[in-house]
């Protein structure tokens, strides 16, 4: 339960674990799972026996490492529709080819005709 009340923290999460076969709702829609788990975990204390501890552990080293952080930055906020990853990878084809028109207006000055 404990687990379960750490996942979910807005019905949306509730949605997604529905989505993916975690969870089954019977009597009500993803608000109502959301308001269930979260009433029933408010008062839940996990043990020092916690058979998750350990997935609690290896998310937590992976969400202290900045790179990560950094990276789920990056797709959430730059990189979350495909037309802006195309138009990003437009501009850096387009800063190229002006760096190399660049490079060879140098080299044509110093060279001469």
């Amino acid at each position: 339960m404990f687990f379960m009340h750490c996942l979910i923290h807005e019905p949306k999460d509730a949605k997604l674990l529905r989505r993916c076969g975690v969870i089954s709702t019977w009597a009500g829609g993803d608000e109502m799972v959301y308001r269930l788990i979260k009433q029933m975990g408010n008062n839940v204390q996990p043990s020092f026996t916690f058979s998750y501890n350990d997935v609690f552990e290896g998310v937590n080293r992976h969400c202290m490492k900045r790179k990560n952080t950094w990276f789920a930055v990056l797709g959430r906020d730059y990189f979350n529709t495909p037309w802006k990853i195309i138009s990003i990878c437009a501009g850096f084809v387009l800063l190229g080819v002006g760096i190399v028109q660049m490079v060879f207006a140098i080299l044509s000055y110093y060279q001469g005709p």
